[in-house]
């Protein structure tokens, strides 16, 4: 698991669907499915998403 951009205890606080999250990773680590979370600092606005598109762009366009 990859938390970027602010800490977990941080980020934790202030979300009450973190609990939620880490309950979906443990599903998919108890299935075998590789997967990486990654949280970012900000609100749900364009400026995160934008974060969250360039990385994602360079993941799934690696050769």
């Amino acid at each position: 698991m990859d938390i970027s951009g602010t800490s977990t205890g941080q980020w934790e606080m202030k979300t009450r669907f973190f609990e939620h999250f880490l309950g979906d990773d443990r599903l998919c680590s108890d299935k075998g499915i590789h997967f990486q979370r990654k949280v970012y600092k900000g609100t749900h606005d364009w400026n995160v998403w934008r974060m969250c598109i360039n990385d994602f762009a360079q993941m799934i366009f690696k050769k």
